[in-house]
């Protein structure tokens, strides 16, 4: 049996769309360069677009209204701030953006203020739309997801469609905004576009208790994602440490004879597929065949090198000033060696101790 799709339009998140979005053309209005075709039409298109929005509004705002439900204003600020974006992302001078900016801005200014009983405000600032969204995103997906078990993926992509305008326009590359909501789900930083597009179980029950004013944006990184950064270069550096180790530094280089791997070479298969020929380690005599150096060299060139450096010194003791000098020092050395050998044997003969030993001999003759 065939899964059944998605229904965007019956999502619990969108059950007032089709009354708000009635008779205003909006999908126009997302269309690209929608305010640079016909400058001319932009006025009027948007006064067209604040009568049919506001005539939405206020059928779906008696619904609310009955409960207090804040859901009304979460959907017409949505829709307010993409038609601020629609006209800053357009080719216009920043004048004329500015102008037609103030003019939406000003027709809605009086309409969402406390008007019988029920109050929408709107603040400008980047901070209150991001602050917005999150809010919206956060009763959405927990509204929703009772009806999207097992379309993950169609609901996320639908949640592309619905958010990436707006985090183009309230994010740059550079930032990293978290935020958190005070007293709910264990004070939890989030990831600001990760709840956007790809929001995970994060609903508790108390979700609707939730308001503007208890969510804090944060440019800082929390901890485990922090972690989960160094974890990850540090498993890249040993994966390219294992991968150059495994590899040999400098390849055989094919000759245009023969482009295949000679012998002694060996194939190796990259992270990415490519593969590489290296020069397999030689053994000994396989190195003594490149080389061309055979191993009784070795000894030879020491002989010779002992043999000049006696050359060397026999050379300085004949034709320098210090083959005399050690010359003169020997001798000294001799004839202060035989003093001494012919004073110890005087000693030695006067000596009491030997002289009782001595023996001594007449020259009789027979």
């Amino acid at each position: 049996m065939q899964k059944e799709g998605l229904n965007i339009d019956g999502l619990p998140s969108n059950k007032h769309k089709n009354d708000l979005l009635k008779k205003t053309k909006f999908t126009e209005l997302e269309q690209e360069g929608a305010f640079d075709e016909n400058t001319s039409q932009n006025y009027p298109m948007l006064n067209m677009l604040n009568l049919n929005l506001m005539l939405g509004y206020h059928n779906i705002k008696k619904i609310c209204s009955k409960n207090s439900d804040p859901k009304c204003c979460r959907d017409i600020n949505y829709y307010l701030d993409l038609v601020t974006i629609f006209i800053k992302k357009s080719k216009l001078d920043e004048e004329e953006k500015k102008d037609l900016l103030k003019y939406v801005e000003d027709y809605w200014n009086d309409k969402l203020e406390k008007r019988g009983d029920y109050t929408c405000l709107r603040e400008l600032n980047e901070d209150s739309i991001r602050k917005r969204c999150i809010l919206k995103q956060l009763y959405d997906y927990c509204d929703d997801k009772g009806e999207i078990a097992d379309k993950e993926e169609e609901y996320n992509t639908y949640l592309e469609k619905k958010w990436l305008k707006i985090i183009d326009y309230t994010t740059s590359t550079e930032d990293y905004l978290h935020f958190k909501i005070d007293g709910w789900n264990k004070n939890q930083l989030f990831n600001y576009k990760d709840f956007l597009l790809k929001p995970q179980d994060s609903c508790s029950p108390d979700y609707k208790n939730v308001n503007l004013s208890h969510i804090t944006l944060s440019n800082e990184k929390p901890v485990h994602e922090i972690l989960g950064e160094r974890a990850e270069v540090s498993k890249n550096a040993d994966e390219g440490r294992n991968r150059n180790r495994k590899e040999q530094q400098v390849p055989p280089l094919p000759s245009d004879e023969d482009p295949s791997p000679g012998e002694g070479s060996k194939l190796t298969t990259g992270l990415e597929g490519e593969t590489t020929y290296h020069v397999a380690e030689l053994g000994l005599e396989e190195r003594e065949v490149k080389s061309g150096s055979p191993l009784w060299e070795t000894p030879l060139s020491a002989g010779f090198s002992v043999a000049g450096s006696i050359f060397f010194f026999f050379f300085l003791y004949k034709f320098s000033p210090i083959g005399p000098w050690i010359s003169t020092l020997i001798k000294k050395d001799s004839k202060g060696a035989r003093g001494m050998n012919e004073d110890e044997s005087l000693l030695f003969l006067n000596h009491p101790e030997y002289k009782d030993h001595c023996i001594s001999y007449n020259s009789i003759s027979h």
